[in-house]
């Protein structure tokens, strides 16, 4: 049974999958020390904390196309 998917889902879906990407790019140019890593958290590295955004975003993006 295919269940329909809401609007919202979709619009949190490609927001999510644009942030994500937007945040891949982020984070290669700042472990090339281009651009600089701006998140952090206390005791854990920023690239670490960047790369948890990414993977976060890109499974919230794949919930939001689940069962397309």
């Amino acid at each position: 049974m295919k269940l329909p998917l809401f609007p919202s889902r979709i619009l949190i879906a490609r927001v999510a999958l644009l942030v994500g990407m937007v945040s891949i790019a982020w984070l290669a140019a700042g472990a090339l020390q281009l651009v600089p890593l701006v998140l952090s958290l206390p005791g854990e590295s920023s690239i670490r904390v960047h790369a948890a955004v990414t993977v976060a975003c890109l499974l919230l993006a794949a919930w939001g196309y689940w069962n397309e």
